[in-house]
């Protein structure tokens, strides 16, 4: 009885059988097992969030870019509801800080341009007559019909990189004050306030 006494107070486990040795090392080997799949499914759900992360990203990216643009666009797009239009676009354009103004109308002709886009002398683009569409009156369509040269590189005579102030210039547009990237495919507005420059 001491005996038995003192070895249950030594707190020493009593040995396992082999059949429980086996099931314990069988244990472990699942326990380790479990462990391994949880630790892999957790990486596969990871990488499966970083994707679909990546995937939204992109495409509210996408759609974003689409709404800008299509906000860009038709923002400034004349209303054709009316048909038959008498609208005024002003025009500033300046050349390395100098005011330039759009070629001047021959001698006895009433309008330089279209009938639809033309100038009376004035600096201001005039649309008169029926509009269907956004691309019949854009500021490119219109700087072609009066003879000068424009786009997002070139500004009467002067191309991107050309010397402006002893700098290398660009052209640079804004409509009503607020810079655009539209240039020949701004859709002349009435009212509108259109600004061109060729600066450094």
């Amino acid at each position: 009885m001491e005996e038995s006494r003192s070895e249950m107070d030594t707190g020493t486990p009593p040995e396992l059988s082999k059949h429980d040795q086996k099931q314990q090392k069988r244990d472990v080997r699942e326990d380790v097992r479990d462990k391994q799949i949880a630790e892999t499914r957790e990486q596969l759900l990871g990488e499966q969030r970083r994707k679909l992360f990546v995937y939204w990203g992109l495409f509210l990216a996408m759609v974003i870019g689409f709404s800008y643009w299509t906000y860009a666009y038709y923002s400034h797009a004349p209303d054709f509801r009316g048909g038959n239009v008498h609208w005024h676009t002003q025009l500033e354009m300046e050349l390395c800080g100098k005011k330039v103004d759009l070629p001047r109308i021959g001698a006895g002709a009433h309008h330089r341009g279209l009938p639809l886009l033309h100038t009376h002398d004035d600096d201001v683009l005039h649309i008169e007559g029926y509009v269907s569409h956004p691309n019949d009156v854009t500021l490119g369509r219109f700087m072609d019909a009066v003879g000068v040269k424009f786009s997002d590189k070139t500004f009467f005579d002067k191309k991107e990189g050309d010397l402006c102030e002893g700098r290398p210039g660009k052209v640079r547009m804004w409509i009503n004050k607020q810079e655009s990237i539209l240039f020949r495919d701004y859709s002349a507005r009435d009212g509108d306030v259109v600004t061109i420059k060729f600066e450094p």
